[in-house]
């Protein structure tokens, strides 16, 4: 009995490792953020090329630039640092919270996970 209960503890953790983790904004939940976030980022970018300046709130970009502003991710949105921020929990097997970063200008976010 215990050769078997040893043989599953050592199959189990031969398939646990063989996971991969993915890395920030590389997994499915964040690629699919990714998308939502990107088409914000294109709008405000629009709108800083027609405007000079970033919008007081991101509900400035609707319906002009963005017929909608996506539900998730939410974002952290500052004028001040010129920057679009949003956090998300990745997909198993990876641990933590990735925050993703674009600056005015940028057209494509930089992430990084936190554990």
């Amino acid at each position: 009995m215990r050769i078997v209960a040893t043989v599953c503890l050592v199959t189990v953790l031969s398939v646990l490792s063989a996971c991969a983790v993915w890395s920030a904004g590389k997994d499915p939940h964040g690629q699919e953020l990714m998308q939502n976030a990107n088409a914000v980022l294109a709008a405000l970018n629009s709108y800083i090329q027609v405007n000079r300046k970033g919008p007081a709130t991101l509900q400035d970009l609707v319906p002009s630039y963005i017929a909608a502003l996506p539900a998730q991710p939410e974002f952290n949105y500052s004028v001040r640092r010129g920057s679009l921020v949003f956090n998300y929990a990745p997909s198993w097997p990876t641990p933590g919270t990735s925050a993703c970063e674009a600056h005015f200008g940028e057209t494509a976010f930089r992430c990084a996970d936190y554990r």
